[in-house]
């Protein structure tokens, strides 16, 4: 379904849902209770080159529909300059394996 307002819910979504999503994450991990070494509390999260790219994919997203449709365009097709893959490492040192990364593809254009 395309975009037909630069204040389309989705974007408020984008920035206030998903993102968010991730922060509280990334929060709960530096705050949770136990010894876990702040090399470990790093694992519970996504890499910071990830996130910060996350946050910057989102944002260029939302400003590219914007720009395009304040210029007039009736629709902007961003599907394909919008995909990432988050590498998410699953700590498994628990049961003496080593870690374990998982590739997640993600399509903001697809998303919403």
């Amino acid at each position: 379904m395309p975009h037909t307002t630069p204040e389309d819910y989705r974007f408020t979504w984008l920035k206030d849902t998903f993102l968010n999503y991730f922060e509280m994450w990334k929060k709960s991990t530096m705050t949770r209770d136990g010894n876990s070494s702040d090399d470990a509390r790093q694992k519970m999260f996504l890499s910071a080159q990830t996130y910060e790219g996350l946050k910057i994919a989102v944002s260029s997203h939302i400003e590219a529909i914007k720009f395009f449709w304040l210029r007039g365009f009736s629709m902007c097709l961003l599907r394909g300059s919008c995909k990432m893959s988050l590498r998410i490492t699953l700590d498994t040192k628990e049961k003496g394996e080593e870690d374990q990364t998982t590739h997640l593809p993600i399509n903001l254009g697809a998303m919403i």
